[in-house]
């Protein structure tokens, strides 16, 4: 076994139990996906809760070890502190700010964004907002790395925790391996016609709860675009939360609108996918984004993105999407009346952001992941 034996390298841990979460878990699933090739000097021993997923078995440097810690919880703390101790780690990657309080090893963190602290009223209370401004400020503190995941993430740790810029890398994300357009489409009487998509629709994902998303604003936008420019195109809001303040929204809107508003919830992964293909844009009106994967999603599938000029979706669009200032509902019905009107716009968006996407690579962010270990070990 790697890092079992005399002269062999340590292996290196990482905290796997988000595995299930929307987000987190498609960071960890990818780049534990490609570390075997990206490091295959090493083992890497993945902590998980529940039965491990069938692609960790059988590969000869990954080593699953249950471990069903509750998150946020004294007995979390407890195996963060044990488990490098226990399995001989040479270091241990947290992917997300949660860290050991009790001292544990070299451990590097990821850091995705700072919105706990740019929007604390999205955490369910004063305790809540506690424990992430405390575990933040030490995770940046104690790791001897951090990575995230956009420059404008770099800029906020930098600005609201004072890191050190040297300490930071910056690796973005990978397109996902199903964001791609060229799968079966879910035109009528498929995916979308289940979902009670039967007309050209607009497409939001993200969870409802939280406040950054800006969905007043998308409403609003919404609106406008159905009663100021004559067009009728449905909103699909897909994502979870529920939250009742989006719920009053829908309910403020006229009749005719409010009948043509889906608030589909969580849905299959294949079926987010069809969604993508089949809608006439994805709409992105967030006020804060670490990152936007729906938007390199959504270019990935050949769909344009219309989105807010905040955070770090402009630098994931990198100019093949539309951007608006974020809470000027008119310029988001704007920008959306061309994208549905003007097809020369929809080729051009489609081919912009089909190349933009490419250039997101999970083999290339576990290369550089990899490459920050190392460094960390140094």
């Amino acid at each position: 076994m790697r890092g079992s034996g005399a002269g062999e390298p340590a292996p290196i841990g990482i905290d796997a139990r988000k595995l299930g979460d929307f987000g987190i878990g498609e960071y960890l699933r990818h780049l534990i996906g490609h570390l075997p090739a990206a490091g295959p000097e090493r083992e890497y021993v993945l902590f998980h809760r529940g039965v491990a997923p069938a692609e960790w078995r059988g590969v000869a440097n990954l080593r699953p070890v249950r471990d069903d810690a509750p998150p946020y919880s004294l007995r979390e703390q407890w195996s963060l502190s044990r488990n490098p101790r226990r399995h001989g780690l040479g270091l241990l990657h947290l992917p997300h700010y949660v860290v050991p309080v009790l001292p544990s090893g070299p451990h590097v963190v990821t850091v995705h964004d700072t919105i706990h602290l740019a929007f604390p009223e999205n955490l369910p209370g004063p305790a809540a907002r506690w424990y992430a401004r405390f575990m933040l400020g030490r995770a940046v503190r104690t790791s001897r790395r951090i990575l995230t995941v956009s420059e404008y993430s770099k800029g906020q740790l930098m600005a609201r925790l004072g890191v050190p810029e040297e300490k930071i890398a910056v690796i973005p994300l990978g397109r996902p391996p199903d964001a791609r357009p060229d799968c079966e489409n879910a035109g009528e009487g498929g995916v979308s016609g289940r979902y009670g998509l039967a007309r050209p629709f607009l497409l939001h994902v993200g969870n409802l709860r939280m406040r950054h998303k800006n969905l007043p604003t998308l409403l609003a936008a919404y609106t406008l675009l159905r009663q100021g420019h004559g067009l009728d195109p449905l909103l699909a809001l897909c994502g979870g939360g529920g939250a009742e303040s989006v719920w009053a929204g829908i309910e403020r809107l006229p009749g005719e609108l409010r009948r043509d508003v889906r608030v589909l919830g969580f849905v299959p992964r294949a079926h987010l996918m069809a969604l993508y293909r089949a809608a006439a844009a994805v709409v992105c009106p967030s006020l804060d984004e670490g990152f936007g994967l729906p938007a390199l999603e959504a270019m990935g599938c050949g769909t344009p993105v219309v989105a807010a000029e905040a955070g770090a979706l402009p630098e994931v669009l990198g100019g093949a999407g539309l951007t608006v200032p974020p809470r000027e509902p008119e310029a988001f019905a704007q920008e959306l009346a061309r994208v549905l009107t003007d097809g020369a716009l929809r080729e051009t968006l489609v081919r912009r952001g089909l190349a933009r996407a490419a250039e997101f690579s999970w083999a290339e962010h576990a290369r550089r992941t990899v490459q920050v270990y190392r460094e960390a070990l140094d």
